[in-house]
C-alpha cells in the first residue's frame, strides 16, 4: 500500500452516531524528500497526489495530508493549507498554490519540460488564478470536505 492511501484512506467509524471519521498518521519525515501538504479530506486533492505518485518514479515528494502534518514546523497555518497545497523544499523553502504547482512539475522527470512555460512574462500570476479559481470550486471535481464545500482557495 502507497503512503498517501495510508493517509487518507485509514477511516474508523463511531460506533455511537455511525459517522466514518478519517484517522491521519504523521509519517517521519525524510529530509533529503520534498514534502508536498495537500487536503487529504479532499477527494480531488487525492486523485491529484496519486497522479504526481505515478509520475515520481524517484520518490523526491514526500505527500502529507494537511491533517497529520505538523503545519507550525513549516510556519503554515491551517487556513493556508486548505486554500492551496504547499511545497516544502529539503532546505526549508515553501512554495504555495501555482507555484507550488510548477515546482512538482521541475521534480517530476515527465513533467519538467513544461515548467519552462511558467517563466514567460505573465505566465505566473495567470497560472496562480487558474490555481484559485479551481481550488475555489474543488467541490464540482467530486470533493465533499468542509474545506471545499466552503470554497477556500
Amino acid at each position: 500500500m502507497r503512503l498517501a492511501d495510508l493517509l487518507f484512506e485509514a477511516e474508523r467509524v463511531d460506533r455511537s452516531g455511525g459517522q466514518a471519521t478519517s484517522l491521519y498518521i504523521m509519517p517521519a519525515i525524510d529530509s533529503s524528500r520534498w514534502t508536498m501538504i495537500y487536503d487529504g479530506d479532499c477527494h480531488f486533492c487525492r486523485r491529484q497526489v496519486r497522479f504526481i505518485e505515478r509520475w515520481d518514479r524517484a520518490r523526491r515528494i514526500e505527500p502529507v495530508a494537511l491533517q497529520a502534518a505538523d503545519l507550525k514546523r513549516f510556519g503554515i497555518t491551517r487556513r493556508a493549507a486548505e486554500e492551496a497545497m504547499h511545497i516544502v523544499s529539503p532546505a526549508g523553502g515553501v512554495s504555495r498554490g501555482a507555484a507550488a504547482a510548477v515546482q512538482v512539475m521541475r521534480l517530476l522527470p515527465g513533467l519538467r519540460a513544461l515548467a519552462w512555460m511558467f517563466r514567460m512574462p505573465g505566465a505566473m500570476p495567470l497560472a496562480e488564478r487558474v490555481y484559485r479559481w479551481v481550488a475555489r470550486r474543488r467541490h464540482r471535481f467530486g470533493c465533499d470536505s468542509a474545506a471545499c464545500r466552503r470554497g477556500l482557495g
